[in-house]
C-alpha cells in the first residue's frame, strides 16, 4: 500500500475542510496531523498555531507542536 498516495489525499480532504470551516479549530488541528504524519514539519506546526489561536484551549495542537519542538 503506497502511504503517499494516501497521505496526499487525506491532506486535500483536509484543506477543503479548512476552505469551508476556516474558523473551526478543529480543521486546523486535523490538516496539522496529516502534514505531520506526512513529514511536513513547518506546514504541520503552521495549522497546529492556527488551531491553537482559535481554540487557546485546545490541548492536542499544544501537545503536537512540543512534541515537533515547536514554540506556541
Amino acid at each position: 500500500m503506497n502511504l503517499d498516495g494516501f497521505h496526499a489525499d487525506a491532506i486535500a480532504v483536509f484543506q477543503l475542510n479548512v476552505a469551508l470551516f476556516p474558523t473551526s479549530a478543529n480543521t486546523y488541528d486535523s490538516l496539522g496531523e496529516g502534514y505531520m504524519v506526512h513529514g511536513d514539519t513547518a506546514l504541520a506546526i503552521a495549522n497546529y498555531r492556527r488551531s491553537l489561536a482559535l481554540e487557546p484551549g485546545n490541548d492536542n495542537a499544544r501537545r503536537m507542536l512540543r512534541r515537533m519542538g515547536a514554540r506556541e
